[in-house]
């Protein structure tokens, strides 16, 4: 989902083009169907193939679906043979990966996904997910009420947390990115601010978290993240411009090694997305690890905000990272 709260003179004509984007989902849309329909189709395109910044286009796909309850993606989990795509509206959608021959045993399928029944019950717009390994447990940030449930490998709400440091937050300028580290931490990452949130464990289960400064380019905000094998962070990065779609984006590296307590975790630029990709409002990332022990693959999705000037895209990235050493 797009922020609309925090901007400056630059910014003007560029908050009216999203609120002309987010508008027109009432005035410029065909009709659709009040329920979710399964009819939902995934469709390779191409693509520029170009390579930048290590980083070369492998393959894209447009996710086409009816219903009021499809789109608004902005998280995803690649698990095994699946793709989940979690939305602004509080549903999942797990369809196969599209690089792989069709699988019969996975439908596309949605779901609601906000704990109906617990605390909080009325929460829908998710922003931010990520998941363990170990446990196949996946952890959820809800904008708007800026909070994290954790849930069962099944989907069963587990428990959930507001944390502290979100009190005075916009209410659509959340918790855009959350990522389980290796070693069992977190990040969490605000959209809104040039600050992120390093939890010792579980945040739901209220570990210990220490505020960290980050020196995010000018405009730039954070829409997701994911660490590499490696331990350094990949964030995509979105900004509003003057033009249509209105957004720009950005893949940048944080590494570990280069953070001080007290001074601004440096940025390292990889890509401009738009020299790669369709320029789009690229909310989701994931990585997998790769067969080739000097890359990974980067997993993106677009957030269509029930928009005619938008998709829900996915694309498959191959990823060489630069040497870990900041240059």
């Amino acid at each position: 989902m797009v922020r609309q709260g925090r901007f400056n003179a630059r910014r003007v004509i560029a908050v009216l083009l999203v609120a002309l984007v987010l508008g027109q989902g009432i005035w410029w849309r065909a009709r659709v169907d009040d329920r979710y329909s399964a009819a939902v189709t995934v469709t390779a395109l191409a693509h520029s193939g170009a390579s930048l910044g290590g980083l070369t286009v492998e393959s894209l796909w447009q996710v086409r679906g009816t219903g009021e309850n499809f789109g608004g993606y902005s998280a995803m989990l690649l698990l095994g043979n699946r793709l989940r795509l979690f939305s602004d509206r509080g549903f999942l959608l797990t369809i196969a990966r599209p690089d792989r021959a069709p699988d019969p045993a996975v439908p596309p399928s949605s779901r609601q996904l906000y704990p109906v029944g617990m605390p909080l019950a009325d929460l829908l717009d998710i922003e931010s997910v990520t998941s363990s390994p170990v446990t196949g447990q996946y952890w959820v940030g809800y904008e708007n009420r800026h909070t994290i449930y954790r849930y069962a490998v099944d989907g069963t709400p587990e428990a959930f947390v507001r944390p502290q440091f979100t009190r005075g937050w916009y209410a659509n300028g959340g918790m855009e990115a959350l990522v389980r580290l290796h070693d069992g931490r977190f990040l969490a990452f605000h959209e809104g601010g040039s600050d992120l949130f390093l939890y010792a464990g579980d945040p739901v289960a209220r570990a210990d978290w220490a505020r960290l400064l980050v020196a995010w380019p000018q405009d730039y905000d954070p829409t997701d993240a994911a660490q590499l094998p490696d331990g350094r962070i990949v964030v995509l990065l979105r900004r509003v411009a003057l033009h249509l779609p209105v957004f720009e984006s950005r893949l940048v590296l944080l590494d570990p090694a280069e953070q001080r307590a007290g001074t601004a975790w440096p940025v390292h630029t990889l890509a401009q997305l738009e020299d790669l990709l369709p320029r789009d409002n690229w909310e989701a990332l994931t990585v997998e690890p790769s067969a080739d022990p000097g890359s990974v693959i980067l997993w993106l999705a677009s957030d269509d905000n029930k928009s005619a000037f938008q998709r829900s895209l996915i694309a498959k990235l191959r990823f060489a990272p630069p040497p870990a050493d900041g240059t």
